[in-house]
């Protein structure tokens, strides 16, 4: 696969441009050309320049010239840095403060006429440097229709507070609007609220899921990026003669094997296992899933992940259910999440990217007994007694023929895995959201098996 710019996908032909910016030494323009067989002006320049891996606003930041996303300060003539970057909730305008929006009131300094919008250096890295075969970052494309819960998944895999405290975790979002002079109001609100997820403090009148704007099918990017490191060895719990680690302890254990990201670039396999796990999650509208718009056709071949987000709701099982907080019949939110999530695995079979399917919104199904066995023993951190997949291989209807399909789906092919994954209290004012089983989702995603064979050598 040739180099992608980790913000719009496209393939980088030999001698594209490329700009580089570092915090730690911010005067000059620096411009250079990027091949597959030397990238290196990727790297500052000052071989003294050693930031703080875990923080992504000292590290070096790279713009890719002519990439159709775009910086938030640019107003359609040029970078307008008195833009206002607020929003409004309720009746309060909430000016936001973000350490990205000042990253870019840095970089417009030396750089005054790109419009392109920065991102950070180790992004570039992650979805294009190989180790053992594969890039050691997940690019994962979100397929599904809409209101199924890919927005949610998204924000909530960028909230430090759904990984262990032992992780450090940093976070890159950016979104481009079909627009250049229009507010970047999906932007501003993303930021706002992952500044609330961090500060675990929320405001008296603070609602997750007011907070969240649905993709618009004409944003020409939507890109949701995590960043994670080790803070501290591992936990380990002997038994029966060896060493044997939970699902997050594996995951640290792993972390705790990296080494500094400095050397020489090139497209070619690394010698070493690298120093971060990125997870970069690209959301996309629902409207687009539903009609099979061909850009998505595009946006699959580039992707090294497609997870298709099936919600729960949806599913004829649930007619059966009441929704226990008001006491109602489950409401059924994405009517066309069962037959997208059929269509997309279909097309998918047997072809790249790899997939996996992702059930959201179990909460609203604990008026099954199963449902409730399986959630309480997912909150208590203990391992629940049926798998996902099973247990929605017991939901799916054969009398339904969407349902049935999808059933065949996943039973012809034993190797897709299957993810619970739900948010809890995103309609609750004044209360932090909480997700819960983003961990197996997030493991699968960068392969720790891999990671754990480095290790382990």
């Amino acid at each position: 696969m040739s180099l992608r710019c980790p913000l719009c996908l496209e393939p980088l032909e030999p001698g594209t441009q490329f700009y580089r910016f570092c915090p730690r030494h911010p005067h000059g323009v620096h411009a250079f050309a990027v091949s597959e067989d030397d990238y290196s002006g990727i790297y500052c320049a000052d071989s003294d320049c050693h930031p703080r891996a875990s923080a992504l606003d000292e590290n070096v930041f790279l713009l890719h010239e002519d990439c159709r996303c775009l910086n938030p300060y640019w107003d359609g003539n040029g970078i307008d840095l008195s833009r206002p970057m607020s929003i409004q909730r309720g009746n309060k305008k909430i000016v936001v403060s973000h350490w990205e929006l000042g990253l870019l009131q840095q970089a417009a300094k030396a750089y005054k006429d790109r419009k392109e919008m920065w991102f950070p250096q180790i992004l570039f890295r992650a979805v294009n440097e190989y180790w053992r075969d594969q890039p050691f970052g997940a690019l994962i494309l979100l397929a599904g229709a809409q209101k199924c819960g890919k927005t949610v998944l998204s924000l909530m895999a960028m909230n430090r507070w759904s990984y262990d405290p032992k992780i450090i975790t940093d976070h890159f979002v950016h979104v481009t609007q079909p627009v250049p002079a229009s507010p970047p109001e999906h932007l501003l609100r993303t930021m706002d609220a992952l500044d609330v997820l961090r500060r675990s403090v929320p405001p008296a009148d603070f609602c997750a899921s007011s907070e969240i704007l649905a993709t618009n099918a004409e944003d020409l990017s939507n890109l949701k990026s995590s960043y994670l490191w080790l803070k501290s060895a591992p936990s380990r719990r002997k038994g029966a003669g060896q060493v044997q680690m939970g699902t997050w302890d594996l995951l640290m254990h792993v972390l705790g094997t990296f080494l500094p990201p400095r050397g020489p670039a090139g497209l070619q396999p690394l010698d070493r296992a690298p120093s971060h796990l990125v997870l970069a999650l690209f959301d996309t509208a629902g409207e687009l899933w539903q009609k099979s718009d061909p850009r998505l056709l595009a946006l699959r071949a580039r992707a090294d992940t497609m997870a298709v987000v099936l919600d729960a709701t949806a599913l004829a099982h649930c007619r059966k259910l009441k929704d226990l907080k008001t006491g109602n019949p489950v409401q059924e939110d994405s009517c066309d999440s069962a037959s997208v999530s059929c269509q997309w695995l279909e097309n998918a079979s047997g072809s790249s990217p790899r997939r996996c399917l992702v059930v959201t919104k179990l909460d609203l199904l604990e008026d099954d007994p199963d449902v409730k066995v399986h959630l309480e023993a997912i909150r208590d951190s203990k391992t629940p007694t049926a798998t996902p997949r099973d247990l929605l291989l017991k939901w799916l209807s054969k009398r339904n023929q969407i349902e049935n399909r999808l059933r065949h789906l996943i039973e012809d092919d034993t190797d897709l895995p299957v993810f619970f994954v739900w948010t809890e209290g995103l309609n609750d004012t004044g209360h932090m959201p909480e997700t819960f089983g983003l961990g197996d989702f997030v493991n699968w995603c960068v392969d720790v098996q891999r990671w754990m064979g480095a290790g382990a050598g």
